[in-house]
């Protein structure tokens, strides 16, 4: 079995078990904080992939628990204009009402020099589970797409999404997500 590898490494991403997970996004910086998953609204996270890796696993740090809480985890691959498009994978769905380190085994083939973009959303509960992420998305590399006049960068973008199986396109209308929002972090584990 390879080890398991986190870039960066991120203590709310250790897990003793089974190794370090990958996590979506180029970070500059990374200081962490718990952050709400909002019902019914989906978050893209960008990620890169250097080389072709297959994962096993998707996974979120659930920091605070809520009874009946689950998170949908997925992927999608990107438009060709820096935007979540066709879906790739869907995860499936974590509990999310107890906390720690919490795992969709998937296998999956992720091919080199390409955007796809890491999905979360959360149902059934009606309060939002917390994950571990960073305290601002300024620690996000960004999209290098301006979003306004104050020239703050998109780093990820949320939709609205009624919770359920993930659709096989990215909703729309994107919420582009500036450098100032609280960004959850969703990790995977390379198997190869």
């Amino acid at each position: 079995m390879p080890t398991h590898k986190m870039y960066p490494t991120l203590d709310a991403y250790v897990d003793s078990a089974n190794g370090l997970y990958q996590i979506a996004g180029q970070y500059v910086t990374a200081g962490v904080a718990s952050v709400a998953i909002a019902i019914d609204t989906i978050w893209a996270i960008p990620y890169v992939t250097g080389r072709e890796i297959t994962i096993d696993q998707l996974v979120v740090n659930v920091s605070t628990a809520k009874t009946s809480a689950v998170i949908r985890l997925g992927i999608y691959d990107d438009s060709g204009q820096l935007a979540p498009n066709s879906l790739v994978l869907d995860g499936g769905a974590i509990d999310a009402s107890s906390t720690g380190i919490k795992t969709a085994g998937v296998s999956q083939k992720l091919l080199a020099g390409k955007v796809y973009w890491f999905a979360a959303v959360a149902g059934v509960s009606a309060l939002a589970p917390y994950v571990r992420g960073l305290a601002s998305s300024y620690g996000l590399r960004p999209l290098y797409h301006i979003l306004d006049a104050t020239t703050d960068l998109t780093t990820c973008y949320t939709a609205s999404f009624a919770y359920g199986s993930l659709p096989s396109t990215f909703p729309t209308p994107l919420t582009e997500i500036d450098g100032g929002t609280r960004t959850p972090l969703i990790g995977m584990r390379v198997a190869s």
